[in-house]
């Protein structure tokens, strides 16, 4: 439970530095960081689905 509550600090943490990151540097509009996140959250998913499919092997 522990572990799972870590993890997922992880990634919201992830997401403000990343949202932050491309507003101050990049001075991105708002609809490109949410473009960005959901490209973080589509790749993190494909991620697991592949790394669950890899380990069963």
């Amino acid at each position: 439970m522990l572990g799972a509550l870590g993890s997922s600090l992880a990634v919201y943490a992830t997401y403000t530095f990343i949202s932050s990151v491309i507003r101050e540097v990049y001075h991105s509009s708002a609809g490109t960081i949410s473009a960005a996140l959901t490209m973080l959250g589509v790749t993190g998913v494909a991620g697991n689905l592949f790394v669950t499919r890899a380990a069963r092997r």
